[in-house]
């Protein structure tokens, strides 16, 4: 065989090493070949393999193995993507899993359990795009059923209400009580297609239509609860009980909404008022009433006992929805001003760029230049512009300024720490509509493998990784930010953790790097615990 230096084992005793030509030295053995007729044994030399000087270790040879049958091998050098299978990141997901009690509540009400497990490390892992699933599932599984892109969409499918139901009710019996946030977490855009109109002979274009995800999260340990999927526009009193739809299903009370500028209504308020729930709405930034009150209280706000933290001021003001009991909280920011203020002026320069190389200015473009620039189009649809600094001004002078509307018993320090937990879950829910999206939604005439039902199966896959990555995240937060790795590189490290298989069919896994023990032992796992997960017997 050729000498491979990622296959390394200790010195026999007894060796003899000759420096050879090259960097490595021959390294030779006497053995036992056989015995003469008066019974003198008689040896021989053989060489055996090349001493690595780096390691001190025999890189062995085809003599070696099959004279010294016995001994084992020690890989030298990391790399398990061609010596074995990657799992190391795949026990870390499944251990969550059982600690959790997330893969007992799985088994019990879904019936393509194991598919949903595996699709949800994959989500944790790689993102929500499934065009290299396969290959993921291939090299980075080692129980994990493969996820295939044909396959994929029935199983999502299959992934039935009555199993989503039964596992919220499970989960939310398994979690200590608390008051539970409710996220108006992200809503979607997609297209619709109608029907051909067989009257009319004629086939209608694609609708716009909305589809919104309403995130439960309970407050003392920050673990996703259950959520809501629901179509329809957004800024409605109905998308209110659209959001609580499940509320009297699954029994759940004591709950503070966090919602989106889109619910900002004097209607809204008073409904949400009358049903006892707690609130934090997003104020919109050009509200009238805010810039005003902006303006009253631009100096104010700025002092060093109005710091909540994180380098942010706030002050909580009672007459901006005087028929209301809510209250306005006000915050600034420095960093979020200067950060608004270099977005603006690299938006407002990309555009400038765009009208030098314009000879006329189509009427729809007009409202994308003209909160910036003053515009003089001239007859011949030739035009003339130069920068509105009067309204750049204004934009900036309000740019490190955020407001959100609260009930009166929340202080502005727990409604901004509320409302900021918005962005990570958005940031697991985005790409939910990735490869198979959301267009089409609504296949008609309905089918049990419509897209309506594929989308809601993903959902629910992404929501069972989105707790696990959220109890990761909180467990690795001091180890995360120390590196300044985010979880998806953490997993990936784990990854390099293979299940290899030695020349003379033994198997064991890669020796552990210093980085890794320390992931496991955050998380009270050990390399024997990796060990009996690769089914392998101490």
């Amino acid at each position: 065989m050729t000498l491979d230096k990622n296959l390394q084992v200790p010195l026999p005793d007894g060796c003899v090493i000759v420096p050879g030509k090259g960097p490595d030295p021959a390294v030779y053995k006497t053995f036992l070949i056989s015995q003469n007729q008066v019974g003198k044994a008689i040896n021989k030399k053989v060489l055996i393999g090349k001493l690595d000087l780096a390691t001190n270790k025999l890189i062995p040879n085809d003599q070696y193995w099959e004279l010294c049958p016995s001994q084992s091998i020690e890989p030298a050098i990391e790399s398990p993507h061609e010596t074995g299978q990657s799992f190391g990141g795949e026990a870390l997901f499944a251990s969550a899993l059982i600690f959790m009690g997330l893969n007992e509540i799985l088994e019990k009400n879904c019936h393509d359990h194991e598919f949903i497990k595996s699709t949800a490390y994959a989500m944790a892992a790689v993102g929500n795009s499934f065009h290299d699933m396969l290959d993921f599932s291939e090299v980075y599984t080692l129980r994990y059923k493969p996820l295939e892109l044909d396959s994929a969409p029935r199983y999502f499918a299959n992934i039935s209400l009555e199993e989503r139901l039964g596992f919220f009710k499970d989960w939310l019996q398994h979690l200590p009580k608390s008051t539970l946030s409710v996220y108006d977490a992200i809503s979607y855009k997609h297209f619709a297609n109608d029907l051909f109109d067989d009257q009319e002979e004629r086939f209608h274009a694609g609708r716009r239509v909305g589809l919104n995800v309403g995130m439960f999260v309970a407050d003392n340990i920050g673990l996703p609860v259950c959520y809501v999927l629901y179509q329809g526009p957004r800024s409605k009193k109905s998308d209110l009980k659209s959001l609580m739809v499940l509320n009297k299903e699954l029994g759940l009370k004591d709950l503070e909404l966090v919602l989106r500028e889109d619910f900002l209504s004097i209607e809204n308020v008073k409904y949400l008022e009358a049903k006892g729930y707690d609130f934090i709405i997003q104020v919109p930034n050009q509200d009238q009433k805010l810039l005003q009150i902006i303006d009253q209280h631009r100096d104010s706000i700025r002092l060093e006992s109005n710091l909540i933290g994180n380098y942010v001021q706030a002050i909580s003001i009672k007459d901006f929805m005087p028929e209301t009991d809510s209250s306005l909280n006000l915050y600034f920011s420095d960093n979020l001003a200067e950060l608004r203020k270099s977005r603006l002026l690299w938006t407002i320069e990309s555009k400038e760029e765009d009208l030098k190389l314009l000879k006329t200015l189509p009427d729809q473009l007009d409202k994308d230049y003209s909160p910036y620039f003053d515009i003089k189009i001239k007859k011949d649809k030739t035009f003339t512009y130069k920068r509105n600094t009067a309204a750049i001004d204004q934009t900036l002078k309000n740019a490190g300024f955020e407001a959100l509307l609260s009930s009166a018993n929340i202080s502005p320090h727990k409604a901004f720490n509320s409302y900021s937990l918005v962005s990570q879950i958005e940031y697991y829910l985005e790409n939910v509509n990735d490869l198979w999206g959301l267009k089409g939604f609504f296949s008609t005439p309905p089918n049990p493998y419509s897209s309506e039902s594929i989308t809601e199966g993903k959902l629910f896959c992404c929501f069972i990784a989105l707790i696990v990555v959220t109890y990761l995240e909180d467990k690795l937060h001091g180890f995360l930010k120390t590196r300044g790795w985010d979880l998806k590189e953490a997993l990936a490290e784990l990854a390099k953790i293979s299940l290899v298989t030695k020349p003379r069919g033994q198997k064991d896994i890669t020796p552990l790097t210093d980085t890794q023990k320390e992931i496991l032992i955050i998380l009270s796992l050990s390399e024997n615990d990796l060990r009996t997960y690769a089914g392998l017997a101490d």
